[in-house]
């Protein structure tokens, strides 16, 4: 590499470095925390542990189980899917922001004016965010190895993981070249990687399934089979792809123009001016095209949560000691559909939570990319341009959860179990306030440090949900559980709504998000 390609990869590794650090931790900390927790379990010796597993509901949650006797093998199959699902959404977002992200801002412009050419650019962000991979990989091996594993298999696995993270690095590259927006490149390669999630589950959920596995990059690194067959195969795929996927950047790089992607919208398109009267209006509208993927991906998710619950609720209802395992596994309540419901839909917000976080770091990015010079020097006040933004979020999650409802309804009503829409649609709202909570969290960050949005409010989500989830196997103090706002959320409508709970998030997300309107109408613009 040449002197001006090493100092462009120097300024990318710092872009991405906070990243890469908060999301070699995260795994390293989540990997650690459940083989620690298959220690302190009776999850190996359970009588009804075979029989769990073997239930399509089960392993449409968690995957397929190859081994669970040994604490790799537990934690390859208890985290594996989330792990990798973490690292492929920190790869789309990181890719497309260091690529689309600064040439839609500009920066780019006076990059190329310099001794290097875009496609010296695109090679040095390929090779730092190759490193970021990789350095993902590597915190996994370590995690397994220092928690006692065998070398071998941890750095199989560690190797699907880095490889899986580098598929999603090319899949953000090359929408980052289809389309010259970050937030539809970005947007669409998260609606990729739900894509491929949703083809694992329904993989391992279904009998006859498991030749879909080999569709899913997700299920590349299933079939490795870390720790039971340690099977190298997959290993194929999964190098293949992140090579074909960022050669084809590199070549429709070539056959763009700067600051332009492949996609261009019709330049004699009718003008649509209908919500371009108030900052609502125009958040709306800037929102409208990231809700339908969205919302449709979680339509999907409900319909496949819904089809499952007769087989899982049965299943649950007729052994006790397999309803004292899943409440090990986190989940409570699942003899019941709307137990079952509920349960999901918790995890299903998730989802909800840190699209509401994105809807508010788009409020930096247009801050940081300086496109709001123009929008203040028109009498648009900060307090209503700020406003404008957090209730076109709050509506579009909203939306997004409604989708979650009616797709979990329709999939139960398929299986013809006694389950009214109603019902769904109060386990789903009953997270609400989750939702505000998220979306306060955000603002008041914003109203700080915009650029922190992202890793402080959504690396919020993500940790307060994995004390929830994993506390419970982990033995976990009960006052550091309850720290978790998923921890004061019932299974409604199965049981009683929480309304303590509820009032108190409420408040505390109304009160961080005024202490954000306060600060952002304070400072300055960055």
């Amino acid at each position: 590499m040449s002197h001006p390609e090493v100092a462009v990869g120097r300024l990318a590794a710092r872009e991405v470095r906070n990243g890469v650090i908060a999301l070699v931790v995260g795994l390293v900390v989540m990997v650690s925390a459940v083989v620690k927790s298959f220690a302190s379990t009776s999850l190996a010796s359970a009588g009804g542990l075979d029989a769990l597993l073997a239930n399509p509901a089960v392993r449409a949650l968690y995957g397929m189980p190859f081994d669970v006797t040994s604490a790799g093998g537990f934690a390859v199959w208890r985290a594996g899917t989330f792990v990798c699902v973490i690292a492929g959404l920190w790869a789309v977002m990181a890719s497309t922001r260091v690529l689309r992200g600064e040439e839609e801002a500009g920066r780019w412009d006076l990059l190329l004016t310099a001794s290097i050419t875009r496609a010296g650019a695109l090679g040095s962000h390929a090779v730092v965010l190759t490193a970021g991979s990789v350095l993902a990989g590597l915190g996994v091996a370590l995690a397994f190895i220092a928690g006692g594993e065998p070398v071998g298999p941890s750095v199989l696995y560690a190797a699907g993981v880095a490889l899986v993270t580098l598929t999603f690095v090319g899949v953000g590259m090359v929408t980052s070249q289809l389309w010259g927006v970050r937030r539809r490149a970005s947007g669409i390669g998260a609606g990729v990687l739900g894509a491929a999630y949703l083809v694992r589950m329904v993989a391992d959920g279904i009998d006859g399934g498991s030749w879909l596995r080999w569709v899913s990059p997700l299920g590349w690194v299933e079939n490795l089979q870390a720790f039971a067959g340690n099977n190298l195969l997959p290993l194929v795929p999964l190098a293949v792809a992140p090579v074909v996927l960022i050669a084809t950047a590199v070549a429709l790089d070539r056959r763009r123009d700067t600051d332009e992607g492949i996609v261009r919208d019709a330049g004699s398109a009718a003008a649509r001016t209908r919500f371009l009267r108030d900052p609502l209006g125009f958040a709306w509208r800037q929102r409208q095209g990231g809700l339908i993927g969205w919302g449709i991906g979680l339509l999907l998710f409900g319909l496949i949560m819904g089809a499952i619950t007769k087989a899982f609720v049965d299943f649950i209802a007729g052994d006790p000691e397999i309803a004292e395992l899943t409440a090990q596994f986190g989940f409570t309540s699942l003899s019941s559909p709307a137990g079952f419901v509920a349960s999901m839909d918790a995890l299903a917000v998730v989802v909800v939570c840190l699209y509401v976080v994105m809807g508010i770091h788009h409020l930096g990015e247009d801050e940081l990319a300086d496109r709001l010079d123009l929008v203040y020097a028109a009498p648009v006040s900060r307090t209503s341009w700020l406003t404008g933004g957090t209730v076109a979020t709050g509506a579009t999650a909203m939306v997004a959860m409604l989708a979650i409802g009616l797709g979990t309804w329709l999939g139960v009503a398929v299986t013809g179990v006694d389950f009214g829409l109603g019902e769904s649609m109060a386990a789903i709202l009953n997270c609400l306030p989750l939702v505000v909570l998220s979306i306060g969290l955000a603002v008041g960050v914003h109203g700080v440090r915009p650029g922190w949005v992202v890793p402080v409010a959504g690396g919020a989500v993500v940790v307060l949900y994995l004390l929830s989830f994993l506390g419970p196997a982990m033995d976990a103090p009960e006052w550091l559980i309850e720290l978790s706002p998923w921890a004061h959320v019932s299974v409604a409508p199965a049981d009683p709504v929480n309304w303590t709970g509820t009032v108190v998030m409420v408040l505390i997300g109304v009160a961080l998000g005024a202490a954000g309107f306060v600060g952002y109408a304070r400072r300055d613009l960055q």
